[in-house]
């Protein structure tokens, strides 16, 4: 008897059956979240080159963030501005700081063809975002296609990085 209830042996089997399914289940969904939980990195390491100058950026893995330009697909880090400040060129780092929908002043060439404006949209409204395309970045010794941002919160040490520079 169970809380009062008659039971037959095949119902036994049955309600033990529930039981050991229902245990397996809350196990089986604790170990997926926690593997999931120690699969997905936290923070990741950026070795950022532009031209002959380098800096290793410590990165904020986002999860949520997907901007990427629409004509390449390459997505955006974003980087410290202090970080800004030593890579890229001084044309490029000016634009951007400015945040003036027009390329910088300059006949260079080359900084021309790595200078994007991309778009965006958030909650707040939407605009072009300055981008300039690294030379390289590195993420756990692979080498990938990245354009760089500036972060809007001065004073923040840590870059913001796409999980799909993870992958």
């Amino acid at each position: 008897r169970v809380w009062g209830t008659r039971i037959s042996s095949g119902d036994a089997r049955t309600v033990t059956f529930l039981v050991i399914s229902l245990l397996i289940g809350f196990v089986l969904t604790f170990a997926v979240k926690k593997w999931k939980k120690t699969a997905m990195q936290e923070t990741a390491e950026a070795l950022v080159r532009v031209g002959e100058k380098s800096d290793t950026v410590v990165c904020t893995v986002d999860s949520g963030h997907f901007l990427s330009d629409p004509l390449t697909g390459i997505p955006v880090l974003f980087i410290p501005d202090n970080t800004g400040r030593r890579l890229l060129p001084e044309e490029v780092y000016g634009a951007m700081r400015s945040r003036e929908v027009t390329p910088p002043c300059t006949t260079d060439r080359d900084i021309l063809t790595h200078f994007r404006l991309i778009p965006y949209t958030t909650e707040n409204g939407g605009g072009l975002l300055h981008c300039y395309r690294a030379d390289s970045v590195v993420i756990s010794g692979v080498e990938k296609k990245a354009y760089l941002a500036l972060r809007n919160d001065i004073g923040e040490e840590r870059g913001l990085c796409p999980s799909s520079l993870l992958l």
